[in-house]
C-alpha cells in the first residue's frame, strides 16, 4: 500500500504542462483550456499510468542505442523547438536523427503503446490510428524545418500481443509484428497549417475565455469512454455542461 501511494505521489511534483503544445493540439480543446488556465485536476492519475510513463522514459536510451545500430546518428536528444513558429507555448521533440542514405536530418519520436494501440498503428498507419501523434510530428517538422520524421513505436506488453495473435486470433506466427515498429512520415504543409490554426484557436480560448461552459468540448464526458475516462478534468467538464 505504501509503495502504491509513493508511486501516485509522483504527480504532485509534476511541472504544469504548457499548452497548446504539439502533443496536445489534437486533444480536446476544453481539456487544453483547463490545463492552460491553471485549473486543478479533479481526477488523479492512477499509479499504473504513472508507472507506464516512467518505464517509457527509461526505455529512451535503449531506443537510441538501437537506432545507432541500425545506421542512424542521434544528433540531439530532447530537442527544444521554436514553439512561436507553430502557435504553441512549448514543445520538446524526443530526438533529431541523421542517416547518411537520406542526406537530411529528421525528427525522431518514441511512443510506447499497449496492445491494441500498437496493432492499430501497424494495421492503419499513424495518421488514422493516432492522429494526435501525426499532428505532433507535423508541428515538430514545421518548427524545426525538416522534411521528414520517424515514429518509433514500442510494444508495451509484447507477451500479451503474442498471446492475442497466436491464441485468440490464430494469425500466422510468421506474420506477427516485431516489438519495435517504425513509420516514416513526410512533412505535409496543408496539415501543418491546419494544426497551427487549431493551436492558435486553443491559445485564444485560454487567453480570452473565463468559463469552461463557453469552451467547446469534442467528446461526451457522460459516456465514460476514452478519452474522457482518462481525462483529469472529467468531473469539472461535466459540471460545466
Amino acid at each position: 500500500m505504501e509503495l502504491n501511494q509513493a508511486l501516485e505521489s509522483y504527480q504532485d511534483d509534476w511541472e504544469p504542462h504548457l499548452v497548446p503544445s504539439p502533443s496536445s493540439v489534437e486533444q480536446c480543446m476544453r481539456r487544453s483550456w483547463f490545463i492552460g488556465t491553471g485549473h486543478a485536476r479533479t481526477e488523479r492519475v492512477p499509479g499504473s499510468s504513472i508507472l507506464a510513463m516512467e518505464q517509457g522514459k527509461a526505455e529512451e536510451s535503449i531506443v537510441e542505442t538501437i537506432l545507432e545500430r541500425a545506421g542512424f546518428k542521434v544528433l540531439q536528444s530532447q530537442v527544444e523547438i521554436d514553439h512561436t513558429k507553430i502557435g504553441c507555448r512549448g514543445g520538446t521533440a524526443d530526438m533529431m536523427l541523421y542517416r547518411e542514405s537520406s542526406g537530411n536530418p529528421c525528427v525522431g519520436e518514441i511512443k510506447r503503446l499497449r496492445m491494441f494501440g500498437f496493432l492499430d498503428v501497424v494495421k492503419l498507419g499513424v495518421k488514422k490510428a493516432h492522429p494526435e501523434y501525426y499532428t505532433q510530428l507535423q508541428l515538430y517538422m514545421k518548427a524545426l524545418d525538416v522534411p521528414n520524421s520517424i515514429l518509433i513505436v514500442l510494444s508495451a506488453d509484447y507477451s500479451a500481443l503474442k498471446y492475442y495473435w497466436n491464441r485468440i486470433r490464430n494469425y500466422p506466427e510468421n506474420m506477427i509484428p516485431p516489438p519495435v515498429w517504425t513509420e516514416e512520415i513526410a512533412a505535409s504543409i496543408i496539415h501543418q497549417e491546419a494544426a497551427v490554426y487549431r493551436a492558435q484557436k486553443i491559445e485564444d480560448l485560454i487567453s480570452t475565455v473565463g468559463d469552461a461552459a463557453m469552451v467547446p468540448r469534442e467528446f461526451d464526458p457522460w459516456e465514460e469512454k476514452f478519452p474522457c475516462s482518462h481525462c483529469g478534468f472529467q468531473s469539472a467538464c461535466k459540471d460545466a455542461g
